[in-house]
C-alpha cells in the first residue's frame, strides 16, 4: 500500500502475498498434488503412520515487494506433542539470491528444539490483553542465530522438505522476478496429539482428514 494506507502501490494481480490455507482440499489441481503417490511414499519413508495435511499455502514472493520472513520454526505454528510437522515446499519458479530465496542453518534440527509456539487465547485471555487472539509462548525468546546460513539455491520443480525445528527464512525479493512457491505442512495423527488452541484449526463440518494409514 501507499503511505494513506488505501492505495494499492501495485495492480492486484501482483499484490496478492498468498494464498491459503486449505487450497489442497478445495482446488482439485492442488489437491491432485498434495495427495498424490509420490508424496505419501515420502511420508511412508519418513515413517509416518496416520500422516494429516493440516495446511498449504500458495506464495506469490511477488517482484519488488515481496516482503522478508524472519528466521522461524514450523512446528512453533504447527505445534504437536510430540512435534512431527514436516513441511512440502516447490518451487514454482527458479528461487534466486535476488528473488528471495529460502535460506536455512544447516543442522538446526538436530541442535534448537522447537522453543516458541503460537496459540489462540481465550476470552479471558482477551480481556486482558486488548482482544488479541493470538499469542506467543513465551512472548520473547532469544533470536536465532543465522549466521552460518545458506542459501537454498533451487529450480523450477523442485521440492523443499521442511523439519519442523529446521531454522529457515527468506529474505526480501527486490528484484523484478516473482518468487512463486506451493507448501503444504503435514503431521502425524496417530498417537501424536494436536492442541484445541493451535492458531490453526479446522471446522466440525470438515475436519483433518487422514492421507493413509498403515
Amino acid at each position: 500500500f501507499q503511505e494513506d494506507n488505501k492505495t494499492l502501490a501495485v495492480p492486484l494481480d501482483v499484490a496478492i502475498n498468498k494464498i491459503g490455507h486449505n487450497l489442497h482440499n478445495l482446488d482439485p489441481v492442488f489437491e491432485r498434488v498434495s495427495y498424490s503417490t509420490e508424496v505419501k511414499n515420502i511420508l511412508k519413508s519418513l515413517n509416518y503412520t496416520r500422516p494429516m495435511a493440516v495446511q498449504s499455502m500458495y506464495i506469490f514472493k511477488q517482484p519488488s515487494i515481496g516482503g522478508e520472513v524472519k528466521p522461524h520454526q514450523d512446528g512453533s505454528y504447527l505445534y504437536t506433542d510430540p512435534q512431527s510437522v514436516v513441511g512440502f515446499w516447490w518451487a514454482l519458479e527458479d528461487c534466486t539470491l535476488e528473488n528471495g530465496c529460502l535460506h536455512g542453518v544447516a543442522g538446526s534440527h538436530l541442535t534448537v528444539p522447537v522453543r516458541q509456539r503460537l496459540r489462540r487465547t481465550t476470552k479471558e485471555q482477551q480481556e486482558h490483553n486488548g482482544g488479541l487472539l493470538l499469542e506467543n509462548v513465551p512472548e520473547t525468546v532469544e533470536p536465532f542465530d543465522v549466521s552460518k546460513s545458506q542459501p537454498l539455491l533451487t529450480k523450477k520443480g523442485d521440492l523443499v522438505l521442511l523439519h519442523s525445528s529446521f531454522v529457515h527464512y527468506s529474505e526480501a525479493n527486490r528484484s523484478p522476478h516473482s518468487r512463486h512457491a506451493y507448501s503444504i505442512h503435514v503431521v502425524e495423527s496417530k498417537d501424536v496429539a494436536y492442541p484445541a488452541d493451535n492458531w490453526l484449526q479446522t471446522t466440525d463440518n470438515e475436519p483433518f482428514k487422514p492421507m493413509y494409514e498403515n
